[in-house]
């Protein structure tokens, strides 16, 4: 697919801007070919100079779900089973399912809708794992014959423009303290993404990195980014 090396860079680059847990990343090319680096985040240096490899479960394998099911309609893993599998098995499991459940918002914002269960992972630093950083990340809203359908539901929802307020509740327990918390993260995520890709579209010229996809997915953005803004603004 066109600009797919631009396209991952951007999004990466932003969510890193946005406060997520990400790795760094950057553009490389051999001859004609340019690709996307991506720092390895699995790997532990010692003071002696040895790496570690540090061992990763995807949300596949932690559930024992073939990876060709790795989609939700498909038998995958969902929003629920992701959460538990958190919930028991990570260390700092409430920071874990909120910082999760920033990564679907994430997702859903830049118009990402392959982040299946082989896209989420638990990384183990020590002998109780984290959740992993965000990983592979692409607008594939900005490619017309991609499929639309969220790779996992929202409440239910896999229509981008279908999902209101009420389905991202079902994130959160039914408590207003967790709902207003959850509102609170797409409220800021909406409002502070698209100033954020504007900074980032500057940044990347300066480096001399630029491609029509960007301006497209910009404009995926601003859809989604107005579209919290409208239903987080009814609830209010």
């Amino acid at each position: 697919l066109d600009g797919t090396v631009e396209n991952e860079l951007f999004c990466m680059r932003l969510a890193a801007r946005l406060g997520l847990a990400v790795p760094s990343v950057s553009r490389g090319s051999a001859g004609k070919t340019d690709f996307i680096l991506v720092e390895r985040y699995d790997r532990k240096a010692s003071a002696d100079g040895t790496i570690t490899k540090l061992h990763q479960e995807d949300f596949c394998q932690a559930l024992s779900v073939p990876p060709e099911l790795k989609y939700e309609e498909e038998g995958g893993p969902g929003v629920a089973a992701s959460q538990e599998v958190i919930q028991r098995h990570t260390r700092r499991p409430a920071a874990d399912r909120l910082a999760f459940q920033r990564m679907l918002i994430f997702h859903y914002l830049v118009g990402n809708a392959d982040a299946h269960a082989k896209n989420y992972a638990l990384l183990y630093n020590e002998r109780v794992p984290d959740l992993a950083p965000l990983y592979d990340v692409v607008c594939t809203a900005a490619y017309p014959r991609l499929a639309k359908k969220l790779a996992m539901q929202i409440g239910g929802r896999g229509i981008p423009d279908t999902i209101q307020l009420e389905h991202w509740y079902t994130l959160v327990p039914s408590t207003r303290a967790a709902q207003r918390l959850l509102t609170t993260q797409l409220s800021e995520l909406a409002s502070g993404i698209e100033p954020a890709a504007d900074e980032l579209l500057t940044e990347l010229k300066a480096e001399g990195i630029d491609h029509p996809i960007l301006e497209t997915i910009r404009t995926v953005i601003a859809k989604r980014a107005a579209y919290i803004a409208k239903i987080v603004g009814k609830a209010g």
